[in-house]
């Protein structure tokens, strides 16, 4: 009898804790403080930035962290631009429909800016790696409460402190996560470094993907075109250690910059450098990247008739 009665509290409480959680999820308000915002949250409102950027900025992690849409819009004030790039991203269907329908149905000047790299340019490989985009897209997570749990139970971060990282450097860094999608990043003691993680985990030969992944690319860029939408590609900046993997993966630039041009995209040749730069296994730190987007959207300009 006991035993009966302690069953019944611990179901009784289980299901009150459930209720108040789903409540709490429910009607809780998001973060107020676009730097204190959660990562399932910061996500979760770029998944749904739909039908509201002339020009949409896109690729990986570099693109979301090196890019900063204010800073690039400086050059064009009269276009809205975001920063649709997200960790890990790759190639794929999804991806580019989500890009497409972040575009403004009516605006006159539809542009999508892709920043290509030795690490984005493959097709997306779920068994392997998921991207923040893969991993909350609308299709498996579009419920509002889906979210809200998840957001809950994310870790609480205060207005300047959203990631902490610590490199086996020493280096401490965290993230800014903002509304129009840069993730901006910064470093405490200014001093860059790359850590030669990539040639440890990065296979050495990778020319039957980037050649998917470009064949890909081709198709796109036509279908876009066919749209009215501009594309541009440009290569990211990367730093010496990085082109050399990059090499030894089959990465050309000109044979990759050649394909895509043909098939109606325009090419980006003069990209911004980095030289000095504070770089963290070339990601820009905070005000490198706010001098770097400056540069690009002055070099993006003429392309789009600015």
């Amino acid at each position: 009898m006991r035993k009966f009665t302690y069953n019944r509290t611990l179901l009784f409480v289980l299901t009150l804790v459930l209720i108040l959680s789903v409540a709490l999820a429910l009607f809780r308000p998001g973060s107020q403080d676009p730097r204190g915002m959660s990562e399932a949250e910061f996500v979760w409102r770029k998944i749904n930035m739909t039908h509201s950027a002339d020009v949409v900025l896109a690729g990986d992690s570099r693109m979301a962290n090196n890019v900063s849409p204010g800073h690039v819009a400086q050059a064009f004030p009269d276009l809205k631009v975001l920063n649709c790039a997200f960790k890990g991203q790759k190639m794929s269907e999804k991806y580019f429909r989500y890009l497409t329908g972040c575009l403004k149905p009516d605006s006159r000047e539809k542009t999508i800016v892709i920043g290509l790299s030795n690490t984005n340019l493959y097709m997306v490989d779920e068994k392997v790696f998921a991207s923040d985009f893969d991993s909350y897209a609308p299709e498996e997570f579009h419920s509002a409460l889906a979210f809200r749990l998840t957001d809950m139970f994310a870790p609480l971060s205060g207005p300047e402190m959203n990631i902490m990282l610590r490199r086996p450097s020493g280096v401490i860094r965290y993230q800014i996560m903002h509304p129009d999608g840069w993730i901006e990043l910064v470093a405490e003691d200014k001093k860059s470094y790359f850590s030669g993680w990539l040639e440890k985990v990065v296979p050495k030969d990778n020319s039957e993907k980037i050649n998917e992944g470009v064949a890909f690319l081709e198709r796109w860029s036509a279908h876009w075109s066919k749209l009215g939408i501009r594309v541009i590609f440009f290569q990211q900046p990367l730093d010496e250690d990085t082109w050399k993997v990059a090499t030894l993966q089959g990465y050309n630039k000109e044979r990759i910059k050649k394909q895509l041009t043909a098939a109606g995209a325009l090419w980006l040749e003069d990209v911004p450098k980095t030289d000095g730069a504070v770089t963290l296994n070339n990601y820009l730190e905070s005000d490198s990247a706010k001098l770097f987007s400056t540069a690009l959207g002055q070099n993006l300009a003429p392309l789009l008739g600015r």
